[in-house]
């Protein structure tokens, strides 16, 4: 596909929308593409194997979201510079070691914005005092819980969130984590 112009329909802070014109199959045709800040995805975990949720108010879906804490790659930044950036403006939590897990494309058919996702070592005390902190991005709670509940979590649709379930079918493949008794 070779895109031969382009136009911006619609821009705010945090997104642009454009239309560009394509040759596919030797006709013109339009595609509709968004532009996002890539982001930063972190599963925060400690020795124990408890990890934090976050619950987010998301106005599209009229829902709320568990999500593992995660945000923009402000432009210049590094994603595991954002990474740690998040997690404490989300949780106050620190890191004690991150672990690059890999990259993916959430919507690869809408948009090139790259999700980075890390695995992020917590103290267990600290991890038990995880508090919301973050007021701007919808956060209406949070879930200190293990890890291997997730799957329930799964399951019973409580965690729907695409990004969460990239970000943890890549750290699972990758042999990063385990939801197993193991």
């Amino acid at each position: 596909m070779e895109r031969l112009k382009t136009r911006t329909v619609y821009e705010n802070n945090w997104l642009k929308v454009r239309e560009d014109t394509v040759l596919q199959d030797g006709k013109e045709a339009p595609y509709g593409v968004v532009e996002r800040a890539d982001g930063a995805i972190v599963i925060p975990l400690a020795p124990s194997g408890l990890t934090v949720m976050l619950e987010q108010a998301r106005h599209p879906t009229n829902t709320r979201a568990l999500e593992f804490p995660m945000g923009s790659v402000n432009r210049g930044e590094k994603p595991e510079v954002a990474a740690r950036r998040e997690l404490f403006e989300e949780c106050q939590l620190r890191v004690e070691a991150l672990t690059p897990v890999g990259m993916f494309f959430p919507v690869p058919a809408l948009m090139a914005q790259r999700a980075w996702v890390y695995l992020a070592r917590i103290a267990e005390d600290e991890i038990q005092h995880a508090v919301v902190a973050d007021d701007t991005d919808d956060i209406v709670g949070h879930r200190i819980l293990p890890l291997i509940d997730i799957s329930a979590l799964i399951v019973s649709g409580d965690i729907s969130d695409g990004f969460t379930l990239g970000a943890l079918a890549l750290a699972l493949g990758k042999g990063f984590v385990s939801l197993g008794s193991d």
